[in-house]
């Protein structure tokens, strides 16, 4: 006590701002900074990687694609635990995130002269890499702390993740209405080199870590589906694996519905200003008021982008001659050529001011309810926030939303998410052992993540050629029942969450026995 009585005023405001102790403040302030500069980095790619994708692809494509993903991660994640068996860990991540480094420099290099094959192929690397580097990241992370100390650094260890978020959104924003907008990856590789420099220093000053910089691998020669079979036989860590998995439904639920509505919109204010004339023209045609959107007109220059090169000249001569419109086909091909990229930077814009406003309520819930909430409530009930939430934003979705109401819907799941929530779940591997957090936790974060978003894309696909394709519904239709499907998958979510959360609870108490037991004899 007396000690703490002489500690220095800044020690003590710091460790009440931060919840870290004596010993703790170091390996805090670099895990902050090894998350910030690793969520910087990558919110100059996400919004990039959805602006790429929408300029050159159909949003109605993004299922699809999604079925690629879960396969490249589930590649991705045994990659890396082969290697994991066989190299010491923390040098193994830094050969991962050198090589992620790597990559981002190579698509800097291609992005401008690929078209859609280059397009496709960053679309696909920017949707597993994080999930792997992020994971073992947090491994790390997980490996330094205990629970009891984890409660109470771990809301300030995340605020490093949400402002992160924060930063590298405002940069993504400002770059994508720059002259300096290829530079995002160039940017994003030198953070990430940030990120792992502090995450070096984090394993340094923390004793915890010592026996895990010592271990020696002997390669492993189970069979391939040991990691799964062993993530499904351990009751809790499959709890938290079905969270995840239900996460990722409702969440690519939420992005599929929310940037089918954000490109509808955007693309039509986008087409009132950049083809101002050919509108007015066809309502001049088919005697409609001058002033408002033609939906013929809309229609034919959303699906030019299918069309070849060679054959748009023919496509617009041909438009033009059959609505009897008196406008050159040479203008409309440059018209439409700006439309594509104005309504890329809007669209990025967009994606990345939502992300900065997410980034800055999850800084105020991580800054001041995370520690209250898990003192007062408990995990459990702080588990059961997030799938509240969504359940409510997916029943909105059962109406019209205007494009600003959309943006805050989104900002707020989101923030709940990567705060919050994401914190709580990262408390969850406090009471786990180093093989579930550096090689069945990147196998739930991955693979299983990407399995969620598999099944909410073979959902969507399958509703489709159902509803739309052989019945003839109209897709408003379809997507309601897509809403209602996820709605359901999410009742299985709360209960998980709450079993999960209650197992938690009692795993950190009987930990604390023993500890607490001790201090007593010792006093």
């Amino acid at each position: 006590m007396q000690a703490a009585i002489q500690e220095p005023l800044f020690q003590r405001i710091f460790t009440l701002l931060t919840g870290a102790r004596s010993g703790e403040r170091a390996k805090s302030l670099f895990s902050f900074a090894a998350l910030f500069f690793l969520l910087a980095s990558y919110y100059l790619v996400k919004p990039l990687r959805s602006s790429q994708f929408l300029k050159e692809f159909d949003p109605n494509l993004m299922p699809v694609f999604f079925l690629l993903i879960a396969l490249l991660s589930f590649g991705l994640t045994k990659a890396f635990n082969f290697f994991y068996d066989r190299i010491n860990t923390y040098r193994l991540i830094g050969y991962t995130f050198a090589l992620m480094m790597g990559l981002k420099i190579c698509f800097l290099l291609s992005l401008p002269k690929g078209g859609k094959l280059a397009s496709l192929l960053f679309y696909l690397w920017a949707a597993v890499y994080f999930l792997l580097c992020n994971a073992v990241l947090w491994g790390c992370i997980n490996s330094l702390y205990h629970s009891e100390s984890a409660e109470r650094c771990f809301g300030f260890v995340s605020i490093g993740a949400a402002a992160g978020g924060i930063i590298g959104s405002m940069v993504s924003e400002w770059l994508a209405s720059s002259s300096y907008t290829g530079y995002s990856l160039f940017i994003s590789a030198l953070l990430m080199g940030l990120s792992l420099l502090f995450m070096y220093r984090a394993i340094n000053v923390s004793e915890t870590a010592s026996e895990s910089k010592k271990e020696k691998k002997v390669p492993s020669k189970s069979p391939f589906w040991t990691d799964v079979l062993h993530l499904w036989q351990h009751r809790y860590i499959r709890a938290i694996a079905t969270m995840v998995f239900a996460l990722a439904v409702l969440n690519t639920v939420l992005e599929f519905q929310g940037l089918k509505l954000i490109d509808s919109q955007l693309s039509q204010q986008q087409y009132l200003v950049d083809f101002q004339e050919l509108n007015q023209a066809l309502n001049r045609v088919q005697k409609l008021p001058g002033q408002s959107l033609n939906p013929e007109g809309y229609q034919f220059i959303r699906e030019l982008k299918h069309s070849s090169d060679s054959d748009k000249l023919k496509t617009v001569s041909a438009f033009l001659k059959q609505e009897n419109v008196k406008l050159s086909a040479q203008k409309i091909l440059s018209d439409q050529k700006n439309f594509q990229n104005n309504l890329e930077s809007r669209t990025r814009e967009l994606l990345s001011k939502i992300y900065k406003n997410q980034g800055f309520i999850g800084v105020f819930l991580l800054f001041v309810a995370a520690r209250p909430l898990y003192k007062w409530i408990g995990l459990r009930w702080v588990m059961l926030l997030l799938p509240i939430l969504f359940g409510t934003v997916c029943l909105a979705m059962f109406f019209p939303i205007e494009l600003l109401t959309l943006e805050w819907m989104l900002t707020s799941t989101y923030a709940l998410n990567y705060s919050l929530y994401r914190t709580s779940k990262e408390l969850l591997y406090t009471q786990t052992d180093n093989e579930a957090r550096f090689k069945l936790k990147p196998l739930i974060e991955g693979p299983i993540m990407r399995l969620g978003d598999v099944t909410a894309s073979v959902l969507k696909l399958s509703l489709m050629g159902i509803m739309v394709l052989f019945l003839g519904q109209p897709e408003a239709r379809m997507d309601q029942v897509y809403l209602l499907c996820a709605l359901i998958i999410l009742v299985y979510w709360l209960y998980e969450a709450w079993f999960v959360g209650g197992r938690y609870e009692s795993l950190r108490k009987a930990s604390e026995g023993p500890a607490a037991e001790s201090q007593a004899e010792t006093a």
